[in-house]
């Protein structure tokens, strides 16, 4: 068993590694930053427009967190795909580590990669906006960022498999982004959405790591900010849970049959 487990950690680490090696490139480090440039532009115009530092404070977190998501959710997904049309996906396969742990390792380093898009739209934001920052609570505020940044960990498990599955019918991608993007809350809280479109964010994890960040901010008490992140913690398991069930039917339909198609 412990040697199973030694195993386990070998192969996370191993996927880890390999993906750092392959998104190191300069055009890679340079698309990186161009993504996150144009939505810290309009973020800086929104907060010097309103002046308030509390949203000013609540958009520079969801401007990171966006792009990390817009430039590290949807690399594994591509990458998983990729690898099963070139052939490589199958010899993944033979070994007994689950493919989860493999793909989890792909993903956390796509997500330390997907930190280069922040970079550019933090010096965008500080380039052109003239607020300051506001956080009542800098410790509670620290954890909630950090807990939105670990949450994008299992939506990458969760699409990974999906835009395999799909095989990227009528622009699955196309489709996601933009709604993800919307009751995620990086852009806007929550409460701010129509009744319609917050119901979605109640069964989202980022959601809910962005109310805390909200709360943080304003000075809500401790209870209310530590009940928001255990019910996106609770969500998260209940996501890993779905990225496995999936990601085992990606094996069987490999291991049988060879053709991911559904």
């Amino acid at each position: 068993m412990r040697t199973i487990e030694f195993g386990y950690i070998h192969a996370f680490r191993g996927a880890f590694l390999k993906g750092l090696r392959e998104g190191r490139d300069l055009d890679t480090f340079l698309m990186g930053l161009a993504t996150g440039v144009p939505t810290a532009a309009v973020v800086a115009w929104v907060a010097n427009s309103r002046g308030d530092e509390a949203i000013f404070t609540y958009l520079c977190v969801g401007v990171v967190l966006f792009g990390v998501w817009n430039g590290a959710a949807f690399r594994t997904g591509f990458s998983l795909q990729t690898e099963f049309f070139v052939g490589t996906l199958g010899p993944s396969l033979l070994t007994r580590t689950p493919l989860f742990v493999i793909l989890a390792g792909r993903v956390a380093s796509d997500l330390v990669l997907g930190l280069v898009a922040a970079v550019g739209g933090v010096l965008t934001i500080v380039a052109i906006a003239d607020v300051p920052l506001r956080v009542e609570s800098v410790p509670l505020f620290a954890l909630s960022a950090a807990f939105g940044y670990v949450t994008l960990l299992c939506l990458g498990l969760v699409l990974s498999p999906l835009m395999v599955l799909s095989r990227e019918r009528s622009g699955f991608t196309n489709a996601v982004r933009p709604f993800a993007a919307v009751i995620s809350g990086f852009t806007f809280a929550a409460p701010v959405l129509p009744l319609g479109l917050e119901v979605f964010t109640w069964f989202w994890p980022t959601a809910w790591a962005m109310r805390a960040v909200d709360g943080s901010i304003r000075g809500a008490g401790s209870a209310e900010i530590v009940g928001q992140l255990a019910l996106g913690l609770l969500l998260m398991v209940f996501f890993f849970g779905v990225a496995q069930a999936l990601l085992r039917l990606v094996e069987r339909k490999v291991r049988l049959s060879g053709d991911l198609a559904l």
